[in-house]
């Protein structure tokens, strides 16, 4: 069962008649989900060698123009080639709590792709590392793409998947509100979408004037800056900052536990090495000193018999 952070979705009249397949002119509007796009043009439908290529080269920081639109999630945003526009605060997916010791990676991308294509916009899937605590700035700037680092091949061992909706690709039917473009995740895994990821719950981050109750928000701890993004030299980079280090995700407890165990082997076996060489020198100088005893006893025999003579 999925919540959104302060809503109440099923008393809705138009939420009940999300993507139905029937356009409901009164329920075409930001606050009631765009009607589940029922009202909307459909999308172009990519042919399958198109799809796969655009696939393949979604968010790779090369634009390719063949993919440069709503079909194909606008090449994640690779072809952007002006000041970014992002939707308010943060969406936050919860995953089940058993995931988080899976040891499975989530596909950072292929999530980004998935997502985009679902809600007819660009969603940008925060650093793994990013958690907005102590005023972590979002901010546009950098060098490259959040999720063209080399390190963003995925997620690993954790729970929480911070999204940034990206509108400026979108002409028609945007989220602005990140609450909103929430609650239509949460309605589209009632109608059995699925993400790739097991979501338990969705909330929305924001400003602490904007902070859900206690019972329904997902991360009531993490506050966003209230203050607009910074410009950069490029303002098209999306990219992040921290002003603490204490910020970053500890490594997942199996990788601790397993260097833990790999340290006690080596200690163990360095042991064992120094008793073995203990033991050679001890068995080493014994030997030693039998065959001086026994030569000792040699040379006295013989002493012994050139007397009698």
């Amino acid at each position: 069962m999925t919540a959104v952070c302060g809503t109440q979705s099923l008393d809705n009249k138009c939420y009940l008649s999300y993507k139905n397949g029937i356009c409901d002119p009164e329920c075409d509007n930001e606050e009631n989900l765009y009607d589940g796009f029922d009202c909307a043009a459909d999308i172009r439908t990519p042919d399958p060698k198109e799809d796969e290529n655009c696939h393949r080269n979604f968010a790779n920081g090369v634009c390719d123009p063949e993919c440069d639109d709503s079909s194909s999630a606008w090449d994640g945003g690779d072809c952007i080639d002006r000041p970014l526009t992002f939707a308010d605060d943060v969406v936050v997916l919860t995953l089940a709590r058993w995931y988080e010791t899976s040891g499975k990676v989530i596909d950072v991308k292929a999530l980004g792709r998935e997502l985009s294509l679902l809600l007819r916009t660009i969603v940008r899937v925060m650093p793994n590392d990013w958690n907005g605590l102590y005023g972590g700035r979002l901010r546009t700037g950098g060098s490259e793409a959040s999720w063209h680092r080399p390190d963003r091949r995925g997620y690993d061992s954790t729970r929480r998947v911070h999204l940034k909706i990206d509108n400026t690709m979108c002409r028609r039917r945007c989220f602005d509100s990140s609450l909103y473009a929430a609650k239509f995740l949460d309605l589209a895994l009632k109608h059995d979408w699925q993400p790739g990821i097991p979501v338990s719950s969705i909330g929305v981050l924001g400003p602490t004037i904007n902070r859900c109750s206690l019972e329904n928000n997902t991360l009531l701890h993490i506050d966003l800056p209230i203050s607009a993004p910074k410009a950069d030299s490029n303002p098209n980079i999306y990219s992040y900052t921290y002003s603490n280090t204490g910020d970053k995700l500890m490594p997942p407890t199996w990788l601790l536990v397993l260097a833990a165990v790999g340290a006690l082997l080596i200690i163990v076996l360095i042991v064992v090495i120094i008793v073995i060489i203990i033991r050679i020198r001890k068995l080493t100088r014994e030997e030693r000193h039998r065959a001086e005893v026994d030569s000792d006893r040699i040379r006295d025999k013989d002493g012994t018999r050139g007397t009698d003579v």
